[in-house]
């Protein structure tokens, strides 16, 4: 009997540290899924100084992909799911309807400070309104 109760404890044990593990993992992932948001808008920044629109493009949907799956989305009530889907739309339409960005230097360095707090709302929200401005 007191054998069986060891074996069980052992198992519990093992579930535990697997469990732990996994847990590890996940956090270790997340932190990975925030340094290549924080890059991505920083990767946009540079394209869009070098005028390179699909790039911006394939950067964007990038970021927006990104977005569901970093823990920034967890904090904050969920906005930062919400500006990377504007910034593509709003950059897409920019694109469809031929347009210039004439404020490219304004827009850059937001993008830039943007990259190294990508939780700031009225970052986000000044970029949003920088695109906008443009159409």
């Amino acid at each position: 009997m007191k054998r069986i109760g060891f074996i069980i404890i052992i198992a519990i044990l093992a579930i535990l540290n697997v469990y732990q593990y996994l847990i590890s993992m996940e956090q270790l992932d997340r932190k990975d899924i925030d340094g290549k948001f924080s890059s991505t808008i920083n990767k946009i920044a540079t394209d869009i100084s070098t005028e390179s629109s699909i790039a911006v493009l394939e950067d964007l949907v990038e970021l927006n992909t990104l977005s569901k799956y970093t823990s920034y989305a967890v904090t904050d009530g969920g906005f930062i799911v919400d500006y990377p889907s504007i910034l593509l739309t709003e950059y897409r339409n920019l694109v469809n309807f031929n347009k210039a960005l004439s404020n490219q230097p304004q827009l850059v360095q937001s993008l830039r400070e943007l990259s190294k707090d990508p939780n700031n709302k009225l970052i986000s929200e000044k970029v949003i309104s920088l695109l906008k401005e443009n159409l």
